[in-house]
């Protein structure tokens, strides 16, 4: 059973780490190459997520993609079709989705053997969780200056106190409530809306 919390929380403390069951790295490219094994997507100590793929079936011709790299030429932009998808299920069930990557893959020249290594700027979990409302949860694991105008009740040594740690407003059709969680250094951003929100609205926010 896939957790919001604790994988948020281990992401927090830069120590996620996703067993996958299925891994499969499809190319933009009609007919392009695809590797398919088990592998893992974690958090390295940088804080960049990375992943690896134990290949057990693919399509790809031994080294070629040596060949896609060396055919670019300085200053360009990459080609679509140089970039690839990764489709990964966890060990629970939960479908990750990754875009715009750019493996490595590794062969083995012994017996053309392959893994595949790379690193990913952002990760999706598809789950199945219906919402009334149009629903968008921002975590920032830092705090900032914030006017808190408003109170929640907490606990403290079995004695319940009132601390200010939310502030609530409206802005582009939306209600938003920021938080920050006391002690952790967390500023937590939620959105809801009746309607769609717009475009890139998470990184306008």
């Amino acid at each position: 059973m896939f957790d919001i919390e604790e994988t948020i929380e281990a992401f927090r403390r830069g120590v996620l780490d996703l067993d996958c069951k299925r891994m499969v790295l499809s190319q933009h490219k009609k007919g392009g190459e695809h590797f398919e094994g088990q592998g893992y997507i974690r958090q390295s100590p940088d804080g960049a997520l990375t992943f690896k793929v134990y290949v057990t079936q693919h399509n790809s011709e031994p080294f070629g993609h040596l060949k896609a790299l060396l055919s670019i030429k300085a200053g360009q932009l990459h080609n679509d079709e140089i970039f690839y998808d990764l489709d990964a299920t966890g060990h629970d069930g939960t479908q990750w989705t990754a875009t715009c990557i750019l493996p490595a893959p590794h062969w083995d020249a012994t017996d053309m053997s392959v893994l595949v290594n790379g690193q990913v700027q952002s990760i999706t979990a598809h789950l199945d969780m219906p919402q009334e409302r149009h629903y968008l949860r921002l975590h920032f694991f830092e705090e900032y200056e914030v006017p808190l105008r408003h109170f929640s009740e907490t606990e403290r040594h079995g004695s319940p106190y009132m601390v200010r740690d939310r502030a609530e407003f409206e802005a582009c059709g939306a209600k938003l409530e920021v938080r920050k969680r006391d002690g952790s250094g967390d500023t937590i951003i939620e959105a809801t809306s009746e309607t769609a929100f717009p475009v890139a609205f998470n990184l306008r926010v």
